[in-house]
């Protein structure tokens, strides 16, 4: 597995017991692979409810139709979202594996 984010720390934070104060750690902060600001904005219906979903599940606001899920944060649990999610909205008969062959908005759709 590839982390989706790295973040350093000085010192790890522990609590009254010497344990790992995971409360104190600072929230991961996503990274992606585009350095660009331009952003491919949803166009087709398709690709509209695709990103309305992914935002909600990845909490990312307004992602690029060309990102990858995976780099984004996305992981296998979040896919199966996704998926719980499309099967719902349009046909219980979506795959899991359509995510996994098409890591886009764009390609998804």
């Amino acid at each position: 597995m590839i982390p989706s984010s790295i973040t350093l720390l000085d010192t790890i934070p522990v609590n009254a017991n010497g344990k790992t104060d995971h409360k104190a750690l600072p929230q991961p902060q996503p990274t992606t692979t585009h350095t660009h600001t331009h952003t491919h904005q949803p166009t087709t219906d398709a690709e509209k409810l695709i990103a309305t979903i992914w935002t909600d599940v990845l909490d990312h606001p307004n992602p690029d139709i060309h990102a990858n899920f995976f780099a984004l944060g996305g992981h296998s649990l979040l896919a199966t979202r996704i998926i719980s999610r499309l099967r719902t909205t349009l046909t219980p008969h979506i795959p899991l594996a359509l995510i996994f062959d098409n890591p886009t908005i764009h390609t998804m759709a």
